[in-house]
């Protein structure tokens, strides 16, 4: 570590030390939040309190002057350390207990010299904008995970709770909302007004939270709570066919969370911000939900996927007020502890709302595919991982944690039973309710409900990488004529203890089993049979390899299957086996062919297809592609057309657009847009629209470009027309244009609204446009450092992903392995991330291998 600070050394601070001694030490206090650090303010500092002070000008050129008063209470006297990741310039005046205080100024931290145990800072300052998302006409503050002290100064660690209470002047028409309710409104001169909000109840830094501008705003009231929905979306009937199903759910999963936890919405009220653009899916603020605009408010033509990951997000996000904000993680390292349980109760909270989805097949779809894409990268990490320095907290997310984690959840509750689960988390709840735990203190109290050894089984799931590779074979004994299937877990994972569920597939039908994974080898006797699916209950875990026989049929007769988990379980283990070299991608396309006409399931049908476009985009040869392309496009388009359920036939528009290659295909495209050809029975929304034009801009369409400009004046919303202004360069025909797009990437104001940028990349890297984007990686890639200072916490990995979007070159191959063994250009963190992001184009290459290796043979 370059810069540290030892407890020692630390300890000599607050004990007292002589002013030539301080001097020495300052300069070695670390940037960002050391967990040294962190741990001694947590045994230093109690009783916190902020009072938070914001000043919004009505123009975005002028700065927020602020100011903050802190209360609480030091354990010895000596210095107080705050986190202010802002230039001193910044800091306008420090008084301490009424009177000003001098003060140091190093690796952005405040300290100051405490002589009494109680104290009362007041610090006026002019707030940083790294995470103050600031437009001509709102902002909003997004704070997670280390981000508030980017803000206003403060104790940036999520185990130093604290009451907030916040005064926001802005300007007069602004719509305002935090954590708290408004108590008072009083106008000011010159059109502005000063809102003052009630206290909230103790919080972690990264959950403070306030939205403020031109919003329109609902409201609704059920059992005697009330949400207000504040958004920025301008088509009103859209509005009003969402609005219904968002409140109702919000409502209904608070309703459900008070009942399984029996403990009732710890916060004074919820409130929900849709904005444009924002970074993310949600984001759980005590108080005042943000979500991103788009998720919430969907199209008429959304798909039953998008449909269900509204329902589960705004699960998600509610979950989140008992789980990370009524309990809250005592370090970053337990990251993953709140976002496992609001997924995990997510899934709980959707099935009675969607009484006639198959919720084992929804989780199974949504879970595995997502753990998987990750976890068979040589950058998978564990579930809890080490944390050396709040600065680096944003590297710790991922699928691993969003997707792999519930999927272990799942198999704690089937190990120890429903009830017990209840009992233990009710008991976790109410002992930490608005303080700190971490995993281990969980599965203590978890401990007190079993004969299981918990203990063992959380190291080997949580705290180790990767996953088990289960082999599967059917072993024939000549004697008696029967097989035998034996089941071997790799030795290394013999301690991943997990329930399996086999189905034999055989003539005269399939024959399931159930297993409990406790030691290497399972065996089972059985007649002839067509496959082996080593697994089809939906929350088993790890890399099911098939036998020879299963994989011949399943490429085949997949699509037989007459169990929607069968298909599923078989379709997911199928790519898994593809991405390793045993099944060619020409043989994946067509059991999709064959598959994706009869499948009458929508889950399923929406995965067959995203494989598709993969496949065919990914894994394909440019050659390969023009040999199906026609013939995909014509079995999308036809299945389309006939397909009477509005939400398969949303999903195959999508994928349609997105796959043809063909000239007949291509103007088929330009006449959906101008209106020409219809999609029978499919609403075609602005949405759908714009990305239309898109996709056929990147075709170089003869007047592509004036197609552009004609949809841009099209737009109504003027957030949406934002939006398609700034990825137009990345779509345009001229290549001078879009290599000076990228070049203006390099400087962060503009890469502000990351999902913007994340677009735009995806048409810069398109494979259509051929080789012409290989110049933008190397320099792409070397920028994920400051991508990680700059960005949100998922930016980073999604960077790497959309440079590295459907490369798959031996040059590309060689620039990222290069920059991957380069010693210091990367930490081991940015790594793991860029080796995830690539491993779709290292596994391309050694696809190429094997084939031509088998051609050769």
């Amino acid at each position: 570590m370059k810069y540290w600070i030892s407890l020692f050394v630390l300890s000599l601070w607050l004990w007292g030390c002589t002013a030539q001694q301080d001097n020495e030490t300052l300069q070695d206090v670390e940037m960002g939040v050391s967990k040294e650090l962190a741990e001694l303010r947590s045994e230093q500092l109690t009783g916190l309190s902020y009072h938070l002070q914001f000043s919004i000008p009505d123009l975005v050129s002028q700065p927020i002057e602020g100011m903050v008063t802190i209360k609480g209470r030091q354990n010895e006297p000596g210095f107080l350390i705050l986190d202010f990741q802002e230039g001193a310039s910044k800091i306008k005046q420090v008084s301490l207990n009424g009177q000003l205080k001098p003060y140091e100024f190093v690796n952005h931290h405040i300290l100051i010299q405490n002589p009494n145990n109680q104290f009362e800072l007041e610090i006026q300052f002019e707030a940083g904008e790294t995470s103050l998302n600031r437009n001509e006409d709102y902002l909003y503050t997004l704070l997670v995970p280390d981000r508030a002290s980017t803000l206003f100064p403060c104790f940036d660690q999520p185990d130093l709770k604290a009451n907030f209470t916040l005064t926001l002047q802005t300007p007069k028409d602004w719509k305002v909302v935090s954590g708290g309710s408004v108590s008072k409104q009083s106008v000011e001169n010159e059109g502005f007004v000063m809102h003052t909000f009630n206290k909230t109840k103790p919080i972690s830094t990264y959950l403070f939270s306030f939205a403020a501008g031109e919003f329109k705003e609902r409201q609704a009231s059920y059992a005697g709570k009330t949400i207000h929905m504040y958004y920025r979306e301008t088509d009103t009937e859209k509005v009003r066919k969402n609005v219904r199903d968002i409140f109702r759910q919000h409502f209904k999963s608070v309703e459900w969370m008070e009942s399984y936890t029996g403990i009732p919405l710890p916060f004074e009220k919820i409130d929900i911000v849709l904005i444009p653009g924002f970074q993310y899916s949600g984001m759980e603020h005590v108080g005042a939900i943000q979500y991103r605009q788009s998720s919430l408010i969907l199209d008429a033509s959304a798909t039953q996927t998008e449909q269900l990951n509204r329902a589960s997000l705004i699960a998600h996000e509610v979950a989140h007020m008992w789980f990370g904000n009524l309990v809250t993680m005592k370090w970053f390292d337990d990251v993953w502890l709140k976002e496992v349980f609001a997924n995990f109760m997510a899934s709980k909270i959707v099935k009675p709302n969607f009484p006639k989805v198959d919720h084992d097949l929804r989780f199974l779809t949504e879970h595995q595919p997502e753990a998987y894409e990750e976890d068979r990268t040589k950058g998978a990490n564990p579930i809890k991982q080490e944390l050396d320095n709040l600065s680096n907290a944003g590297t710790l997310y991922g699928n691993i944690i969003y997707h792999k984690a519930p999927i272990v959840m799942r198999q704690l509750e089937k190990i120890i039973g429903q009830r017990q689960m209840v009992n233990g988390l009710r008991a976790y709840l109410k002992k930490y309710a608005y303080s700190n735990a971490t995993w281990d203190d969980l599965i203590n109290i978890l401990d007190q409900y079993t004969d299981q050894d918990l203990e063992s089984w959380s190291y080997a799931w949580v705290k180790k990488r990767g996953m088990p590779q289960i082999n599967v074979e059917s072993i024939r004994d000549k004697e008696n004529e029967k097989y035998r299937l034996s089941i071997d877990m790799d030795s290394m994972y013999k301690d991943w203890v997990q329930f399996i569920r086999p189905a034999i597939i055989q003539k005269e039908g399939s024959h399931e089993i159930e297993l409990f994974l406790n030691d290497s080898t399972k065996t089972y006797s059985y007649d002839d049979y067509f496959c082996v699916i080593p697994d089809i209950s939906g929350y088993a875990y790890g890399y099911f390899q098939l036998d020879k026989k299963s994989r011949l049929h399943l490429q085949k007769y997949l699509h037989l299957l007459d169990n929607e988990m069968h298909r599923a379980s078989a379709l997911i283990m199928m790519w898994e086996e593809m991405l390793r070299g045993n099944v060619y991608p020409l043989s994946m396309i067509e059991m999709l062919e064959r598959s994706i006409v009869t499948e009458q399931n929508s889950l399923t049908k929406e995965l067959m297809l995203y494989y598709l476009k993969e496949c065919f985009w990914q894994y394909l040869t440019a050659d390969e592609r023009k040999t199906v392309g026609l013939r995909l496009e014509t079995m999308l388009w036809v299945d389309m057309q006939k397909n009477e359920e509005v939400h398969a036939k949303a999903a195959l528009f999508h994928t349609y657009v997105g796959l043809v290659t063909s000239q007949k295909g291509t103007n088929r495209l330009v006449n959906i847009w101008k209106g020409n050809v219809k999609v029978k029975e499919l609403e075609l929304s602005e949405r759908d629209s714009i990305y239309l034009t898109m996709e056929i801009a990147v075709r170089d369409v003869k007047y592509a470009q004036n197609i552009l400009q004609q949809q841009l004046l099209k737009i109504q919303n003027p957030d949406e027309k934002r939006r398609f202004s700034f990825v137009l360069p990345a779509l345009s025909s001229n290549e001078i244009v879009r290599d000076d797009f990228f070049r203006k990437l390099k400087q962060a104001e503009n890469r502000e609204v990351e999902p913007w940028v994340l677009t735009a990349l995806y048409y810069l890297h398109h494979p259509l446009r051929g080789t012409t984007s290989h110049k933008y990686i190397k320099t792409a890639l070397q920028l994920l450092p400051e991508i990680q200072r700059t960005g949100d916490i998922f930016f980073p990995a999604q960077w790497a992903e959309a440079n590295l979007n459907y490369h798959k070159s031996i040059y590309v191959e060689r620039l990222v392995h290069e920059l991957l063994d380069a010693e210091d250009d990367l930490s081991p963190k940015l790594k793991d991330k860029l080796w995830q992001a690539a491993d779709p184009l290292f596994r391309a290459v050694e696809i190429r291998k094997i084939i031509k290796q088998s051609k050769e043979n």
